[in-house]
């Protein structure tokens, strides 16, 4: 019984701890615009995730030649409703981002990634210079046990990045 309860506080303190660090990077107005999606209330069409860091500026600049500093970063509802549709609840493919504070997180992963590349996908709303769809980043990180990727564009004529879709995995599929 003794041993229980030890283990009972350690978990207590361990979690507690856990959840003080996702509390820290959750962005709280982009949770609340995700849960109003959900809702179906009546909201803008889009929320500002992010600025762009200068060091994601920098790495997407080498990747695709866009200068992108400055931009902001932006999820559109639709974007919502896609990931909830793909990955949420009930979600076509799996359930790994149903809840609106993992969401709520993309804009810290997009500045801390661990890892950035280019898609294998090209995004049909954003044009290059000679009339290309414009190519998506991959960007990935781990955090507490989990394994975040958010796929984004870069539209340089709009001075915005757009998140496309965004989905996890728990680091044991790794």
């Amino acid at each position: 019984m003794e041993r229980s309860l030890i283990d009972s506080f350690l978990f207590i303190i361990l979690f507690g701890g856990i959840m003080t660090q996702k509390n820290n990077v959750i962005d709280y107005g982009v949770k609340q615009y995700v849960t109003h999606v959900l809702e179906g209330k009546n909201i803008e069409d889009s929320i500002v995730v992010t600025d762009l860091s200068k060091e994601s500026a920098e790495d997407i600049e080498k990747l695709t030649g866009l200068k992108v500093y400055g931009n902001q970063v932006v999820l559109e509802k639709d974007t919502v409703i896609h990931i909830i549709k793909r990955h949420g609840d009930n979600g076509m493919h799996d359930q790994t981002l149903d809840n609106p504070e993992d969401i709520a997180l993309l804009g810290y992963i997009i500045n801390n990634y661990d890892k950035i590349e280019i898609g294998r996908n090209c995004w049909h709303k954003c044009r290059t210079k000679d009339n290309k769809a414009c190519p998506t980043i991959l960007l990935s990180k781990e955090f507490l046990d989990t394994y975040y990727v958010v796929e984004a564009i870069s539209d340089s004529k709009k001075k915005k990045n757009y998140i496309v879709t965004a989905y996890v995995n728990k680091k044991t599929t790794h």
